[in-house]
C-alpha cells in the first residue's frame, strides 16, 4: 500500500535538510525525525524553514512558538523587530483518504488540502499578527497541489483566503512536490483581506522569488 511507503525514512534526504538548516536547530530536528508517524511532516517543516531562512533571507528565530492558550506553531521569523508566524501543514494519501471515509481520491482533493491547512492552522495564530500557513503536500504517488491547475487558473487559494473565518492568516505559501528539482520552490498567494497585511518589502521578496507563473 502507498502509505505504508510513507512510514519508510529517507537518510539521504535527512541529511540533506539537516546540513541546511540553521545549527541552532538541527539537534532538536534530528530528535523529532525519529518519530514515524510525524516523519514527513518533520521533512516539511525543514523544508519550509530552509525556503524562509536560506532562500529568502527571512531570520527563522524560534522554533515550536507558542501563540494562543497551549497552542504553537511550527516556527516564528524575525520581521524588523517584530514576528511573523509560521505553521506547515503537511497531507499524506493515507489522511485524506481517512478524512474522505475511504472515498476514492478526485480532482476535489487539491481543494480539501487547501480547505484542511487554513482550517487547521487558522486557530493557532494570533489576532492581528503576521500568520503565514504552508501547505507540504507530501504525495509522491501522484502530482502534488504545487503543479495542480486550480492553483492559477481558478486561483482557488486566494478564494479560501477570502473567507471570513480565515482573516487571521496572511497568506498561503505551498511548497513545490517532494522532488529534487522542486524541494525549495514555492507558490504563494495574500489574504485580499487579512487582520494584517505582510509589510511591502516582504511581499515583493516573496514576489521576486515565487514559482507562480502569473
Amino acid at each position: 500500500m502507498a502509505g505504508n511507503n510513507y512510514l519508510k525514512n529517507n537518510v539521504v534526504l535527512e541529511e540533506k535538510l539537516l546540513s541546511l538548516i540553521p545549527d541552532k536547530f538541527r539537534e532538536v530536528f534530528e530528535s523529532k525525525l525519529k518519530n514515524v508517524p510525524s516523519y514527513w511532516q518533520t521533512i516539511s517543516e525543514m523544508r519550509a524553514i530552509i525556503i524562509f531562512n536560506n532562500k529568502l533571507g527571512i531570520s527563522v528565530i524560534e522554533i515550536d512558538k507558542k501563540t494562543v492558550s497551549k497552542k504553537d506553531v511550527d516556527f516564528a521569523c524575525e520581521l524588523n523587530g517584530g514576528t511573523i508566524y509560521v505553521e506547515v501543514k503537511g497531507f499524506r494519501p493515507e489522511e485524506y483518504e481517512k478524512a474522505r471515509r475511504g472515498g476514492v481520491l478526485s480532482g476535489d482533493d487539491d481543494e480539501i488540502k487547501i480547505d484542511r491547512a487554513l482550517t487547521r492552522a487558522r486557530n493557532k495564530f494570533l489576532d492581528n499578527a503576521h500568520n503565514i500557513v504552508v501547505l507540504a503536500d507530501e504525495d509522491t504517488m501522484r502530482p502534488p497541489l504545487f503543479m495542480s491547475p486550480i492553483l492559477e487558473m481558478q486561483n482557488t487559494p486566494e478564494m479560501y483566503l477570502n473567507l471570513c473565518e480565515n482573516s487571521k492568516v496572511s497568506s498561503l505559501m505551498i511548497l513545490g512536490g517532494m522532488y529534487e528539482e522542486q524541494m525549495f520552490d514555492y507558490k504563494i498567494w495574500h489574504n485580499p483581506n487579512p487582520q494584517k497585511y505582510l509589510p511591502e518589502a516582504i511581499l515583493s521578496l516573496f514576489l521576486q522569488m515565487r514559482s507562480n507563473n502569473f
